[in-house]
């Protein structure tokens, strides 16, 4: 049977964030374009667990989500550990928490140093940032947010009506009793969060907003349930480099690129894609019986994602409605809503992390985690036992307004993984190795990080106004502030997950120029969190709008003067 012959200008592999972002800026910015988005799954946005706030533990492991394993863990007792994906248009926006955080100012300049291209600070990036939001607060700051963006972003406690958990004072009075110097900043995306402050979300009256409608695919070809298998690549006497000319789907299918082929598949799938089609290390490559078309030793190799954990306490009051679950909790801006206040983004001491650095062999005083604006760690409180079935079954707790959850994160990972091909069959999972907890580094950020929440909860007096301890799961010893550092990593080997911020596999600077181009090949790009040359220490969703932005203006900006040469022709 004959294939039918598809032809675009521009084709985009992946239509998660990153991918709708992208087709859709580039029709708007070059109307006269054809232009491809090919997703591997379909339109979810009427499936019920990822539309509602409420549902938003159970959307992942769900039919919309890859619900990939790592390999076994070595640095946490061997486990496997989930990392989710999503499948479905939107991708990570139909299955994410919702969190609008730019992160660090320091942390884009890093990127602009690794990159060697200063339009990727992060002065330089607010465009970008503002390109992509409607901030929805009276009188925002110009500079900083955007009122004209195709997602609404809105701070948590206006989504909730100014409403507030009943613990929301006592708990920040509690960190305040630890650290007085703690600042409460008022919009934590000014570049500059560290300190408490309300977290921003595009999950707005109990409802997730899918980027695949807010954003116009009006004229965009959208291809769903199409898995690509590889990038088409030519060869052509007149130039040392291939030229990516399309993609083969796994039917067999072929759909040629004019202009550009697009990876926005993901900090999984991207490096993936670009192995499959001979793109990447030559050994691993040829070891899969693929044929080597460029040598580039670091696809998959940059590999970072932080870990999460997430700790019950058993509350001492909880007959007066202090968490979900409670038949006292009614309200419901504050029942259908994510049940959390605010966010403490803090550092853990200098003298500490350079003896740890020095542990790990890195003696370097200009070191990123060195600098004064950096940011470690972040804590924040769930008005519930936990966010998911899984994990209460792992508690032994159910969410009957009892206890309430911390999660903990050390956000500048310094392990560093990898993403490598299981096999040649392009539906095949990739192999997914974080490295978790694998230096001096993180593990001494991160039980500082848990050490600061205990000491809020368990050494304070407006904490111990409402936590009675913690609710140890069956097994292990409860955690005290004389909890030694074995049994804190024992904990976090079995309890700690993805923080599912993952990124890297594709580094700026390693794997694709400043310009987001693939090393050794023409007309090949990828756009997504996979260019992360560094971590951002934040929840990544908009990093991801910003790369996504920047990427399709970079794209239309090398488009425009070849339009203008042959309309000169």
């Amino acid at each position: 049977m004959v294939q039918e012959l598809h032809t675009y200008d521009y084709v985009v592999v992946g239509g998660g964030i990153s991918g709708v972002v992208v087709a859709s800026r580039l029709h708007e910015s070059l109307p006269s374009a054809s232009i491809a988005l090919i997703e591997a799954g379909k339109d979810e946005s009427e499936f019920e667990l990822a539309k509602y706030t409420k549902y938003i533990a159970a959307v992942r492991g769900s039919s919309i989500d890859y619900s990939y394993d790592t390999v076994p863990q070595l640095h946490m007792d061997g486990t496997r550990k989930k990392a989710w994906a999503g499948r479905a248009l939107s991708g990570g926006g139909a299955i994410n928490v919702g969190a609008w955080m730019r992160g660090p100012a320091v942390d884009y300049e890093r990127w602009a140093k690794l990159a060697d291209d200063d339009s990727w600070t992060f002065d330089k990036l607010l465009p970008f940032f503002r390109k992509s939001e409607t901030f929805l607060k009276d009188n925002p700051d110009p500079v900083l947010h955007g009122t004209q963006g195709p997602m609404d972003v809105q701070l948590m406690k206006d989504i909730r009506r100014g409403k507030c958990y009943p613990l929301a004072e006592p708990l920040k009075q509690a960190w305040l009793e630890v650290d007085p110097s703690l600042p409460w900043n008022e919009d934590i995306n000014n570049g500059y969060p560290l300190g408490m402050g309300d977290c921003a979300s595009t999950l707005i009256g109990g409802e997730r907003q899918f980027p695949h409608q807010k954003f116009p695919l009006d004229g965009v070809k959208i291809f769903t349930k199409s898995i690509v298998a590889r990038v088409l690549l030519r060869r052509d006497p007149s130039s040392p480099l291939p030229v990516a000319v399309g993609v083969e789907l796994v039917d067999g299918q072929k759909i040629h690129a004019n202009k550009e082929v697009i990876i926005c598949a993901g900090a999984f799938n991207s490096p993936k894609i670009l192995l499959l089609s001979g793109i990447g290390p030559a050994l691993e490559i040829h070891q899969h019986g693929i044929p080597v078309e460029v040598d580039l030793p670091e696809v998959g190799k940059g590999f970072r994602d932080d870990i999460v954990m997430r700790v019950a306490w058993r509350l001492r009051h909880p007959e007066r409605g202090l968490s979900l679950g409670s038949p006292a909790l009614t309200d419901p801006d504050l029942v259908n809503n994510l049940p959390l206040d605010f966010f403490v983004w803090t550092q853990c001491p200098m003298d500490e992390v350079r003896k740890a650095l020095e542990k790990d062999g890195i003696v370097d005083q200009e070191h990123e985690l060195l600098h004064p604006k950096v940011v470690h760690q972040e804590n924040y409180i769930m008005w519930m036992a936990g966010r998911s079935d899984a994990l209460l079954a792992k508690l032994g707790l159910s969410n009957d307004g009892k206890f309430m959850c911390t999660s903990t994160y050390n956000l500048h990972p310094t392990s560093v993984g990898s993403i490598t091909l299981s096999s040649a069959d392009p539906l095949a999972p990739p192999v997914i190795d974080p490295n978790y907890y694998a230096t001096e580094t993180d593990r001494v950020i991160w039980r500082d990080a848990l050490r600061k929440q205990m000491r809020v909860l368990l050494d304070t007096p407006s904490g111990k106004s409402f936590v009675v301890e913690e609710a140890p799961p069956p097994g292990y010893p409860q955690l005290t502030l004389d909890s030694s550092d074995r049994e804190i990593d024992r904990r976090v080997g079995a309890f700690g997950e993805t923080g599912s911020h993952p990124s890297g596999s594709c580094a700026m600077g390693k794997v694709v120029d400043s310009r987001l181009r693939v090393k050794g090949v023409r007309g090949l790009r990828v756009v997504d969190a996979s260019i992360f040359p560094g971590p951002i220490a934040t929840h990544i969703q908009a990093g991801v709008y910003v790369v996504a932005e920047k990427g399709a203006d970079m794209i239309a900006a090398d488009a425009k003067p070849r339009a203008l040469s042959a309309e000169k022709l």
